[in-house]
């Protein structure tokens, strides 16, 4: 063979080699990248109300739910598997977050549906996950007795009645009332808490003095405010979400009535401070945490809250927080690369947790919250403290 033919054939073995090595490159990046591919995600939908008259519960709630999805990837998710959470918005409107509930379940495959945000949005809800046999971890308590004790539907608050039952207690025994005012949201929230009241007012030896209603949306209660001062009570109970739980303490104290106010836990947050301002000094909220003066168990809570948004979190941000954390032990449980819903729901019946908010212990019977973990705030110099150490 002569020189220009060894070169030549060189020449093909080095484009040969070439070729192959390019060939097993390519080979070795395509399926060594798809191994190291994590699983896809774990999706969990969230249905709130992040604006409307109720996004003072809606927004605080997705921020606590945020930081506990931040944290459970940070650590490396579930299972292999990231998580995801869609969050959307029902506007405050029941046949808003109907259709937000449907898509999620349908469309986005979701496996636990987070929300919503008070009793007729969640009502509204609980049909949707019933249906579809999705669980439901439902912001609020129940506003509907048939809906109390439904498979696929938990509560994050403790009920109402006995809200209100150790509202009456705390009247009292601590403020010695006798007389009790009563001005309370029209919609099934405050029916229910009226309903508790006057089924309760005998036990704790009290009388309801004045009743009175209002709406969400309201921006003056002067006039039904005027009709309670007129009856003479010792204690205000006024039952709604801020920011019209503040302007009823606003307006109250406008028309002189200084007596002890007491408030459930839609207004335990800050547009009570913000929008009561002086007026909302020493009034108590139903509440399960006091971010200013935090239980032992919230105190590495209220820490990384306030070092992810820079403030301080409210009650509807460690019900968020909860609530994530009951469905990340849940997914964890269940195991899967593709949650079983009915499994989920098992998992959640099963719930035992001392947690940021709240103290559950769900079980067949009990899909709400310990009444153990009530805890009653007053505002303090514009700082949320508790009002019984």
């Amino acid at each position: 063979m002569n020189i220009k033919a060894l070169i030549e054939t060189r020449k093909f073995f080095l484009k040969l080699l070439s070729f192959v090595l390019s060939t097993c490159l390519l080979t070795f990046t395509f399926f060594g990248h798809s191994s190291a591919q994590t699983k896809d995600p774990y999706v969990i939908g969230a249905v709130l109300s992040l604006s409307g008259p109720v996004a003072a519960n809606g927004v605080p709630t997705r921020d606590g739910i945020q930081l506990a999805l931040d944290q459970i990837n940070a650590s490396g998710g579930i299972n292999g598997h990231q998580v995801k959470i869609i969050f959307e918005d029902d506007q405050s409107k029941p046949d808003q977050a109907v259709i937000l509930a449907n898509k999620l379940i349908s469309q986005d495959k979701i496996s636990i549906l987070l929300g919503a945000s008070f009793g007729s949005t969640a009502n509204a809800v609980a049909s949707v996950a019933e249906k579809f046999k999705v669980p439901q971890l439902a912001a609020t308590a129940w506003t509907k007795a048939d809906l109390r004790l439904v498979p696929y539907t938990f509560y994050f608050l403790v009920d109402f009645e006995t809200v209100v039952d150790q509202m009456l207690a705390y009247a009292t025994k601590d403020l010695g009332a006798k007389k009790i005012g009563f001005l309370r949201l029209t919609r099934e929230y405050g029916q229910v808490a009226s309903e508790s009241l006057y089924k309760l007012k005998d036990k704790h030896g009290v009388e309801v003095v004045r009743e009175e209603k209002g709406n969400d949306p309201d921006t003056d209660f002067t006039a039904q405010l005027a009709n309670i001062r007129a009856a003479k009570p010792d204690v205000l109970i006024s039952w709604f979400a801020n920011p019209a739980g503040a302007i009823s303490v606003k307006n109250a104290r406008q028309l002189g009535l200084n007596i002890p106010i007491i408030g459930p836990v839609s207004m335990a947050t800050r547009p009570m401070i913000t929008a009561g301002g002086p007026a909302a000094e020493g009034v108590i909220l139903q509440s399960f945490i006091a971010a200013d003066d935090p239980l032992p168990r919230q105190k590495s809570f209220v820490d990384a809250f306030n070092k992810k948004y820079g403030k301080l979190p409210e009650v509807f941000e460690s019900v968020g927080f909860d609530m994530a954390q009951v469905a990340f032990s849940a997914l964890a449980k269940a195991g899967g690369d593709t949650p079983d819903p009915q499994k989920l729901r098992n998992e959640i019946e099963r719930t035992s947790y001392d947690g940021v908010a709240l103290i559950i212990r769900y079980n067949p019977k009990v899909h709400e919250p310990d009444a153990k973990s009530i805890l009653f705030t007053k505002v303090q110099k514009g700082r949320f403290v508790r009002a019984v150490q």
